[in-house]
């Protein structure tokens, strides 16, 4: 495994970590799981880090699948407000190389509004699904911190990637890994 693998994998494991003390802390409160697709909106572009597995993954699916894929990439490319073309069913065809936005999805996020003075507490906000944290409110200290998350996928596809664009749009990712017939 190269060095830029390990490091995207190392974090992929503490996006699991987190999301698995989420879970343990408020249990009941986070619904998510197999068949629930509300927050599978993909965003706009994916950290090259992300776009290589994601790829491979598409061209590993059947013809069958691609062909279905291209068909709601189409949709998506004229609309990308539409929900994600890898989903089917309710499910993603790539679950197991999704990005990371999609493992932290519904869970916890923090996302910094300002950059305080050095004596100043972080200003911020918490936001989830809104089918999650009904009865109890998510803590900003277990929260998956979307700036650091940022920065740390940035970082790694600097390093690994350092003559390439750092993000490809989810329509070019797609496109790139699905066979020509399928375009």
């Amino acid at each position: 495994m190269s060095t830029r693998d390990k490091a995207y994998h190392t974090l992929l494991e503490k996006i699991e970590d987190l999301g698995a003390r989420q879970k343990q802390a408020f249990g009941d409160q986070i619904r998510c799981g197999a068949g629930c697709f509300e927050c599978c909106h993909p965003p706009d572009s994916l950290f090259q880090v992300e776009a290589e597995p994601l790829e491979e993954a598409v061209r590993e699916l059947p013809s069958d699948a691609q062909e279905r894929v291209a068909e709601r990439l189409s949709t998506y490319a004229a609309d990308p407000s539409q929900l994600c073309p890898l989903l089917e069913e309710g499910k993603c065809l790539v679950y197991h190389a999704r990005p990371s936005i999609c493992r932290t999805q519904g869970y916890a996020l923090w996302m910094k509004e300002s950059s305080p003075d050095e004596d100043d507490e972080p200003t911020g906000t918490l936001s989830w699904c809104k089918l999650n944290f009904t009865e109890r409110q998510a803590k900003r200290d277990l929260a998956f911190d979307v700036e650091r998350l940022s920065t740390m996928l940035s970082l790694v596809t600097q390093l690994g990637w350092p003559n390439q664009p750092p993000r490809r749009t989810l329509v070019e990712i797609l496109q790139s890994a699905l066979p020509p017939k399928h375009r």
